[in-house]
């Protein structure tokens, strides 16, 4: 029997009344991880893989917070934190074709700076922007397996009287690495996807709604060997009781 204690605590520095916040925290954990959950992230796994905990060890944030007027809100941040025994989407080599994947792993420390904004500009439109940087420091690994160096996303939404809705999204990811047999090491490049979607509400009850997805017809692999769909729709119709 092992005990582990994992403390969590923050303090906020109210440093101008809601419109600027510093806050530190310390925090650790146990993550568990099941197999809905990892198939969840990747639907490519083996059907018989079981991934074991992860730790944080040590969990290190800080940054600002606060809110402009009553439109906008911000949150910026910094993290450093050191896992044990973290997982990582390596192709499988016991596949012939290499089309599932397995796990390695590994203990690595990384650090994340963050960002955060929403923005409502009218009654009718919002608009939230986050960004995440990310920089790995691995044990044993050579990458972090298909973890990208940054993402990013940009919504705007457009809410006419709660009848029609409109959005888009801006995703970026940035490059990634994957790892493949007799430890060769291939780059996936980073991509930026938009998408829209617009909805008519005709009742509470029944609306019909568009989704226009990839519309720039982007060519990437968010796991090695699998390409996403370039552009797609889906229509439809909702009728709720």
């Amino acid at each position: 029997l092992t005990l582990r204690l994992y403390p969590e605590a923050e303090i906020n520095i109210n440093i101008a009344k809601k419109v600027l916040v510093g806050f530190i925290g310390v925090r650790g954990q146990v993550r568990q991880h099941s197999y809905a959950d990892i198939f969840y992230e990747n639907p490519f796994i083996r059907p018989n893989l079981l991934v074991n905990n992860s730790y944080l060890r040590m969990g290190n944030y800080g940054g600002l917070k606060g809110s402009m007027a009553s439109k906008a809100s911000y949150v910026a941040k910094f993290d450093f934190s050191r896992v044990k025994n973290q997982y990582f989407f390596v192709n499988d080599s016991t596949s012939p074709i290499l089309n599932q994947f397995g796990v390695v792993y590994d203990d690595y420390t990384q650090v994340t700076v963050s960002g955060e904004l929403n923005y409502q500009i009218t009654e009718s439109i919002g608009l939230n922007a986050n960004a995440n940087f990310y920089q790995y420091q691995m044990a044993k690994e050579a990458q972090a397996w298909h973890k990208p160096n940054f993402d990013l996303m940009i919504s705007a939404t457009y809410n006419l009287r709660n009848k029609i809705i409109a959005n888009i999204d801006i995703i970026g990811m940035g490059k990634r690495y994957a790892k493949l047999p007799k430890n060769e090491v291939k780059e996936l490049s980073g991509v930026v996807d938009i998408n829209l979607g617009l909805e008519y509400r005709y009742t509470k009850i029944l609306s019909a709604w568009l989704k226009l997805n990839n519309i720039a017809a982007s060519k990437y692999e968010v796991w090695k060997f699998y390409p996403t769909q370039r552009f797609n729709f889906m229509l439809g119709i909702t009728y709720s009781l």
